[in-house]
């Protein structure tokens, strides 16, 4: 599954946002969320776990459930993130230091 930064977010009903970060289990490497800054003000970034993600299209991230349904799901906040680094990790993230942090360097 290959999820980038900025790419646009469905909901069954209408354009969710947008991805800000992706978010991966530190022990497996696996997605374990998504962090998507809503496209209604005051654009809100929340924390979107893999389980609701039901398919990717030409770029674009489709969420099973109504735009209503993810206004329940937590904020994401960029300080509540932590930078974490293993370097068993590093090949499969592409060298991406961060993956638990909305920040890629």
């Amino acid at each position: 599954m290959k999820i980038e930064l900025n790419a646009p977010v469905q909901c069954d009903d209408g354009r969710y946002g947008a991805v800000a970060a992706v978010i991966l289990d530190p022990d497996t490497t696996i997605i374990s969320h998504v962090v998507v800054r809503e496209d209604a003000p005051p654009h809100v970034q929340r924390l979107i776990p893999s389980y609701a993600i039901l398919d990717i299209v030409d770029r674009e991230l489709r969420l099973a459930g109504l735009l209503a349904d993810f206004s329940h799901y937590p904020q994401f906040s960029a300080t509540a993130a932590q930078r974490l680094y293993r370097p068993a990790c590093q090949a499969s993230l592409r060298r991406r230091k961060y993956y638990s942090s909305m920040y890629y360097n």
